[in-house]
Order: C-alpha cells, then sequence, then structure tokens
C-alpha cells in the first residue's frame, strides 16, 4: 500500500529505506547535506534551488524542472548549496528498472516528457498543499510505467551518437535534452542554432551534428515541427488558421499553411474535418518522432 507524504525539512545523516509500498517526500531544506537510499528506484524532482547527488566519483547537479533517476545499491550523499525544495518519489521494493542508466543515476529535463511534466505538476501541487496525499497513488503506478520507455528512448538516442565512451555519451544526451527543453519552451517562435547550442553548453557545428545522430533529425526541425504540432492543438481549440500561425511565431498565414501541409498532408483548415481518433495519432506520431502518418 502506497504510503501518505512525508514532510522533511531538516537534514539527516542517517538514511531511511523506503517501506514496500515505497515513499513520496517534499523536502523544503536549508543549506546543508543528507545521506539518503538509493536501493530502491528513485526520482528526485527539484522545485527550487539546487541539489547535488554524490554517486561515487559522479555529482549529478539537479536544477528547476529536472529530475534524477537513480537505483543504487548503497546510501548517497544529498547536498545543498543553499536553501531547496524538491520531491522524492521512491518506488516500492523490487520495482527496479533494469536500465544500466539508473545505476550511476540520470538527469532528465521535465519539460521533454509527459511523465515529466506529470512530476512537475505533482510537485508544485504538494508543495502548494504541504500535506495533501491527492493523487499519489496514482503518481506512483503512472512513473513506475512510464520510467522504462523513458529509460529506453534515453538509452536508444544515446546508442546512437558516435562517440566510445558511456559517459561521455550520457553528458552529451543531458545538453542536448537541455536544448530539447528550450525548444519545448519556446513554440510562439523560431529558434536560432546558436541560441540551441548556447543551451546546450556546446558549438553550433557540434550541437547540430550530435543532435541529428541522437534524435534523427536536425534541431531546427524537430523546433517547427513542436511548433507546427502547437498550431494544431490551437486550431482545434477553436483559433483561426491567422491566429494559430501568429501562435507558433510564423511570419505569414501562407508560410505557415504551407509548412502545414507540408508536414501534415492537408490544410490547416481541413485538420478540423478529420475524425478525433486521426486526428490524435497524427498529432501523437508527430511529437513524438516527426511521422504525421
Amino acid at each position: 500500500m502506497t504510503q501518505g507524504l512525508q514532510i522533511a525539512t531538516a537534514h539527516s545523516r542517517t538514511p531511511r529505506a523506503p517501506g514496500p509500498g515505497g515513499r513520496a517526500v517534499l523536502s523544503l531544506l536549508p543549506r546543508g547535506d543528507s545521506v539518503v537510499w538509493g536501493r530502491s528506484l528513485s526520482v528526485k524532482y527539484v522545485l527550487d534551488g539546487e541539489e547535488r547527488y554524490r554517486v561515487g566519483k559522479t555529482t549529478h547537479i539537479v536544477r528547476p524542472g529536472r529530475f534524477l533517476v537513480l537505483e543504487t545499491s548503497v546510501p548517497i550523499e544529498a547536498i545543498l548549496p543553499r536553501a531547496a525544495a524538491g520531491f522524492c518519489l521512491s518506488l516500492p521494493a523490487g520495482r527496479g528498472s533494469g536500465s544500466p542508466l539508473c545505476r550511476g543515476g540520470i538527469v532528465f529535463e521535465a519539460q521533454n516528457s509527459a511523465l515529466g511534466r506529470s512530476l512537475s505538476d505533482a510537485a508544485s501541487r504538494l508543495a502548494a498543499r504541504s500535506s495533501e496525499n491527492d493523487g499519489l497513488g496514482d503518481l506512483f503506478a503512472e512513473t513506475g510505467a512510464g520510467l522504462p520507455a523513458l529509460l529506453r528512448e534515453a538509452e536508444m538516442a544515446m546508442s546512437r551518437l558516435e562517440v566510445a565512451k558511456q559517459a561521455t555519451r550520457q553528458d552529451l544526451l543531458q545538453r542536448l535534452e537541455a536544448a530539447r527543453a528550450l525548444m519545448a519552451r519556446t513554440l510562439h517562435r523560431p529558434l536560432s542554432v546558436a541560441e540551441m547550442a548556447d543551451a546546450a553548453g556546446m558549438s553550433p557545428f557540434h550541437f547540430v551534428r550530435r543532435f541529428a545522430e541522437a534524435y534523427g533529425e536536425p534541431p531546427a526541425a524537430q523546433h517547427a515541427r513542436l511548433r507546427l504540432c502547437e498550431a494544431a492543438d490551437g486550431l482545434l481549440g477553436g483559433l483561426s488558421v491567422g491566429e494559430a500561425a501568429k501562435r507558433a511565431g510564423f511570419a505569414s498565414t501562407g508560410s505557415f499553411s504551407r509548412a502545414f501541409r507540408a508536414r501534415f498532408g492537408l490544410s490547416p483548415s481541413g485538420l478540423r474535418d478529420l475524425p478525433p481518433q486521426r486526428i490524435a495519432q497524427i498529432l501523437r506520431n508527430s511529437r513524438q518522432d516527426g511521422s504525421p502518418a
């Protein structure tokens, strides 16, 4: 059975292993350090401030809007250079992922996945209420079901990167994911390659090359696809073609309509004439892998 939400307001050097039902902890902590268990598959989401998790020789820095996925056999050190707020969800014992990425830990951008957005919403909601447990059971279930797919996608993207060392591949993936998070936040205008590369902390040349390796399309193409999906959502919500074009940052209705037809194979106004199931399929596929079919 899922335990209720626990509130942590002080650091502890005595780690507590999660029970058979898992554990959810909202941490509202001052500067300092703690020792926490990593024995179960855990997700650590940061709301405010910065949390650093030391796993062996690796230190993961987790800032707002990011979450760490971790599963180790030993306690780990959590260091807060200043006051921070976060949310930790430790899945029930025995719910391991089987992914090698979790043994050393991997940081994800919440904006880039449905699971990450759910964690973000839940963490904000629980922090605002501080003591209510509404939706915790569903969140445990959603996280347990969603993490394997998220980790498989990360493993696949990393396997496409033409570099030898696993640690280098993981570092590159997390840099590229930072750029993808910027794309997801910036759907109202085009982004330059320089802006995206800066978010990744890479030169434009290497950024474009590594992004295309990992995700199978250039960064500008992926961002344009996401903007068109945003415009399609607006059309389905009642916006006119001109309003949807403006919402997605297209210079004119004509350029928007041409890009829309090239992406989806129909005019913007024709989208609303399709059956709902077909619309959902088109948008789901376009958001996931770029295929409108």
